[in-house]
């Protein structure tokens, strides 16, 4: 199980095992720069010679903090292994402090180049020093920086990015924000970064996904049980874990043991949303699927629908729907049935967004809510958090915003720590849609899904994750579960159809057409 860590749990981490177990900082620090000189020995010797780096020298920009310490000792294990290393020292000699000083002293006393990269005036010399590195390394800051990078370091960046070497970060490449991301102004790109201990938010969420590159976890040598003592952010979703989530169908099951999907969905001109949420819920394995629609439409989604009943709830647009002939249609539909997904499709006029409201707010099944019954939930919390029964909501993040009074940027600048906000206060599982879905309890649980490609940022795609979550549901399988196991089937099912290619005309429906393949990948041989 890959665990998430933000920068503070990090910081508790290496307190930990110093003052609790008594490891000093200064063998961590050897540890993690063993490691990683290590891997970029294995990345140097698969390097072709050339006559821009004859040598194949690696180049380490070092600053005075523990990063830079970690420098300091990868330069000094490549030196022993005979690789030519030249150390840029972003900061005067006298500004290294801590277990990153006693490792400066160590690869100042062997002799090992160094030139002085801490002044304006030096960075000409700089450029052309690293256009002549085979690796250029960045050890410039870690995982503390929380503020934009600006002035002499600033422009480190930009050279160290202009230089044509492979690049390999340390921890998480500098001026990446560990904790959400997002570059804090200027970002060295790495083609590889080497993180320590465990690994972090931002190295598992965009854009630092990108700016990281391929990632590798160096064992620091802390304890094994440290990290569940400290507590971590996130878990990366994997297919072990996800198969684990997902339960066994006994073999003399029947429709009714797997449960009934009621799905509340379409109207003039979005019928599509209608029949994709209902195919998707029957495609993951739903026992029974009945689709509930507005009257309006129902005619023309029933003809294209095979495996799912149809029904109507919702009126046509701009017809008012008494409470009383709501809730009595509405307890009609919902009886016998164990899950439901609204939303896709609705519509918005007044009446549409007044019943999905009471549905949310009153319904005793457990839903999954979408699409339009997220926008007349907006501003509404109380809706949520007084229901009688588990909501999940699957915002993306325009939606969320709407949701929020806030804007898309302010969403997407901490994906993480605001949808555990929204579930904390909502007292929902929020599953915000996009690059990287993040799935957060009320309790604090939170995970981050890897599946998925940019081709299923396509009309539909979200219909399509509604059903088979909702169809999970109604299978009943736990509400956080459900979510967890939705989103990495939903992007699998869309990597499948993607193949070898970007994704590039990718339709909704092909993710439906490839559940059951993905959904028997994950139960695995049938047991006798």
């Amino acid at each position: 199980m890959k665990r998430l860590m933000t920068r503070a749990q990090m910081r508790r981490y290496d307190a930990a095992a110093m003052r609790r177990y008594g490891i000093e900082g200064v063998v961590l620090m050897e540890n993690a720069g063993r490691g990683a000189a290590e891997l970029i020995r294995r990345l140097v010797q698969g390097l072709p010679h050339g006559p821009r780096s004859p040598a194949r020298r690696v180049g380490l920009v070092c600053g005075p903090g523990n990063n830079g310490g970690d420098g300091f000792v990868v330069a000094r294990h490549l030196a022993n292994a005979g690789i030519p290393v030249r150390i840029y020292l972003a900061a005067p000699a006298s500004r290294v402090r801590g277990d990153a000083a006693r490792n400066f002293a160590v690869v100042r006393a062997m002799g090992l180049e160094l030139l002085d990269a801490s002044r304006p005036a030096g960075l000409a010399r700089l450029r052309r020093s690293l256009a002549g590195d085979a690796v250029v390394v960045d050890g410039l800051f870690g995982t503390g920086l929380d503020r934009e990078v600006a002035g002499h370091p600033r422009r480190l960046l930009e050279a160290m990015n202009a230089a044509p070497g492979l690049k390999v970060a340390l921890d998480v490449p500098s001026g990446l924000d560990a904790d959400t991301g997002r570059p804090l102004g200027a970002c060295f790109r790495a083609d590889h970064t080497v993180t320590f201990g465990a690994l972090k938010v931002g190295l598992a969420l965009h854009p630092g996904l990108e700016l990281a590159g391929e990632v590798d976890l160096i064992d620091i040598g802390a304890p094994a049980g440290l990290m569940t003592e400290i507590g971590w952010a996130a878990v990366l979703l994997d297919e072990a874990l996800v198969a684990s989530l997902l339960p066994a169908r006994p073999r003399d099951g029947h429709k009714g043991t797997f449960g009934h999907l009621l799905v509340v969905a379409g109207s003039r001109g979005k019928s599509g949303a209608a029949v994709l949420a209902a195919q998707a819920g029957v495609r993951s394995g739903a026992g029974l699927v009945t689709l509930a629609t507005r009257g309006d439409v129902r005619d023309a989604v029933e003809a294209r629908v095979r495996e799912t009943m149809v029904e109507e709830l919702l009126p046509a647009p701009g017809t008012p729907l008494p409470h009383e002939t709501l809730d009595r249609r509405w307890n009609a539909l919902a009886r016998g049935k164990t899950a439901a997904a609204v939303g896709p499709g609705c519509g918005t006029d007044e009446p549409a967004a007044d019943a999905l409201r009471r549905i949310v707010a009153r319904s005793n099944l457990p839903l999954v809510v979408d699409a339009d019954a997220l926008a007349a939930l907006a501003g509404r919390p109380d809706l949520v958090r007084r229901a009688p029964a588990p909501r999940i909501l699957t915002p993306h993040p325009g939606e969320l915003a709407r949701m929020l009074g806030t804007t898309t940027e302010e969403v997407q600048t901490d994906r993480l720590g605001v949808a555990l906000r929204v579930a904390r206060e909502w007292k929902a599982v929020v599953v915000l849609k996009g690059a990287r879905t993040v799935v957060a309890a009320p309790d604090g649980r939170a995970y981050v899904n890897p599946t998925g490609n940019a081709g299923m940022a396509s009309g539909g795609s979200g219909d399509v994750l509604s059903g088979i979550v909702g169809g999970l549901l109604a299978q009943r399988i736990d509400p956080l579960a459900a979510a967890c196991v939705g989103v990495w089937v939903h992007g699998a099912a869309g990597d499948r159809a993607a193949g070898d290619s970007d994704g590039r005309g990718l339709a909704a429906r092909d993710l439906i057409a490839g559940l059951p393949v993905v959904l028997r990948q994950l139960a695995g041989p049938r047991r006798s």
